[in-house]
């Protein structure tokens, strides 16, 4: 999302794009609670988190309590394709 920042405001000129990379999924819900104090938390509201790691379903659930439901979410996901084809997980 940062990357597309000047584009997106071409298409969408009021659009608040709040982005960093290497953000975690666990950081989302208190960003959105203060963006929601600070007035600027929009009716749609669009998630990217990239390939920082999996959601908790804790973590989508106090995301979602702050949003409250009568906004509207979009959930964008990334997928990085390994050279194999395959993912390789360690313990």
């Amino acid at each position: 999302m940062v990357d597309i920042i000047p584009e997106l405001k071409q298409v969408f000129p009021r659009v608040h794009v709040n982005g960093q990379v290497g953000r975690q999924f666990y950081e989302l819900p208190g960003i959105a609670r203060t963006l929601k104090a600070q007035g600027s938390l929009a009716q749609n509201v669009v998630v990217n988190l990239g390939t920082n790691g999996p959601p908790e379903k804790a973590d989508v659930a106090k995301f979602l309590k702050v949003v409250g439901p009568k906004r509207q979410v979009y959930w964008i996901n990334t997928h990085v394709p390994t050279k194999n084809g395959s993912i390789k997980r360690t313990r």
